[in-house]
């Protein structure tokens, strides 16, 4: 079958129309692969900032409870006398500056601590959980004798080196928070990003905006009930040691959030990053997908108006050849009508020249026995005059007239027949006229003899014009 031009035209549209399209949906669906696959390895890269911090503070603390057992061995602890202990202890906090003071607890409650006098601590948590073999690592706290923020970390101590022995006493050292603030402070991922610790109450105890965070009467801001509906949801997965990095709007702007939680004790590390900076590496990409895109669409008016441009050529070729259409629609229409009117006309001949030759034939039929009759006329005329001349010579003449003789007179009525030859003698003297007049007076067919003439002529022009 052969295809049109227009067609032709149509199809190499459509082709390279839908070619483009699909190139450009293969390309967006690669562009966001790609997308996608980057910034799972930027946000990785993110992640692992925080991994690092973890690391470093689980590795810190790791440190300080290996060096607390270690303390809980020694013979001047194990000995459970201060006296000698302290010295010692002292020493051990001028070696490590992390550590502000350390303390040794009695089973009963009583508890000594370098630079500070014996107090009862009977119903600390961590001292209970001390003396069932734990080593507890608490939450940071204002420590009074410093006014500085420290946590405390508490070991048993056994005279023995079974995990079952029954602990003699406990030790603590408060550790001052510089170290974890300093690896806090070190931890970013570009301008704007900053990092935070939560507690296992969901309190904020280091974050570079805590004073603003926590009201008057709070020392560390919960975050987990914080106004902020996404931080709050945030800080909850966080107490519930969840990890993971997500897009979320913190204080009304776009920021990923990594967050995960430390080994080594119920606290967990955030990692707070402006949007910008980890998609901006993706910025090129998205300006190249844009310019694809801007091309496609361009491709795609492109066609969409030329083939527009070509529908409205065809649509006005298509009027005017519905115009000519028409007029010469209009042209055969007239010259349809004229002829049928040429054939009505010719058939109205044909029909009158049938008719004259009818006319003709039945005239011809007609003029036979009246030229008979006519030419008959004058010998009727002498024979009627002679028979009525030999009955009025016979009526004159005869004497006798038998009784049958007289009966066939009266029978034939010969008054009657003289007044009818009396009536028909003009004929001889007019001829046809008067005949024609008698013709007309009692006879039914004389009206076709007024019209003879006319009909010969008729037939007559009728068959010269054919």
């Amino acid at each position: 079958m052969k295809i049109s031009r227009p067609q032709r035209n149509l199809l190499m549209r459509l082709l390279l129309g839908g070619t483009t399209l699909i190139v450009s949906i293969a390309t967006w669906y690669s562009y966001q692969a790609v997308r996608n696959l980057t910034l799972e390895s930027l946000k990785k890269n993110a992640f692992l900032e925080v991994q690092q911090g973890a690391l470093s503070i689980d590795g810190w603390l790791t440190n300080l409870k290996i060096h607390i057992q270690t303390l809980a061995n020694t013979p001047s602890v194990l000995a459970m006398n201060w006296r000698l202990a302290e010295p010692s202890l002292k020493t051990e906090i001028l070696r490590f500056s992390d550590i502000s003071a350390i303390a040794i607890s009695t089973p009963d409650g009583w508890q000594h601590v370098t630079g500070g006098t014996l107090s009862r601590v009977q119903d600390h948590p961590s001292l209970q959980a001390a003396m069932a073999r734990q080593l507890v690592v608490s939450d940071p706290a204002m420590n009074p004798s410093t006014r500085s923020v420290t946590l405390a970390i508490t070991a048993p101590i056994r005279q023995d080196l079974s995990a079952t022995a029954t602990p003699v006493g406990t030790i603590q050292t408060l550790v001052k928070l510089d170290r974890v603030a300093q690896v806090i402070e070190q931890l970013n991922y570009g301008d704007r990003s900053y990092a935070f610790v939560l507690n296992s109450r969901g309190e904020a105890t280091i974050h570079p905006e805590l004073t603003a965070l926590s009201p008057p009467a709070a020392l560390f801001p919960k975050l987990s009930q914080a106004a902020d509906k996404s931080l709050a949801a945030i800080a909850e997965r966080m107490v519930a040691k969840q990890q993971g990095i997500e897009l979320t709007q913190v204080n009304g702007h776009w920021n990923y959030v990594a967050y995960l939680p430390l080994k080594e004790v119920n606290w967990s590390v955030a990692l707070v990053i402006p949007r910008e900076n980890i998609d901006s590496p993706l910025l090129s990409l998205d300006i190249l997908a844009g310019v694809v895109a801007g091309l496609t669409i361009a491709m795609i008016v492109m066609l969409w108006r030329v083939q527009s441009a070509e529908q409205a050529q065809l649509k006005k070729n298509n009027e005017n050849l519905e115009k000519r259409v028409s007029e010469r629609t209009a042209e055969l229409s007239s010259a349809l009508e004229q002829l049928q009117q040429s054939q009505l006309r010719l058939v109205q001949s044909e029909k009158m020249s049938s008719l004259g030759q009818l006319v003709a034939g039945v005239a011809h039929e007609v003029n036979n026995p009246i030229n008979f009759i006519h030419g008959n006329l004058n010998y009727l005329q002498d024979y009627a005059q002679q028979l009525l001349s030999l009955i009025r010579l016979y009526q004159k003449e005869s004497i006798s007239v038998s009784p049958t003789l007289q009966a066939a007179i009266r029978t034939a009525n010969c008054r009657s027949l003289k007044k009818i030859y009396l009536k028909f003698s003009p004929l001889c003297e007019w001829e046809l006229i008067a005949f024609e007049k008698l013709c007309c007076r009692y006879a039914p067919f004389p009206a076709w003899m007024k019209r003879r003439k006319n009909l010969l002529i008729f037939m007559r022009a009728s068959t010269a014009h054919y």
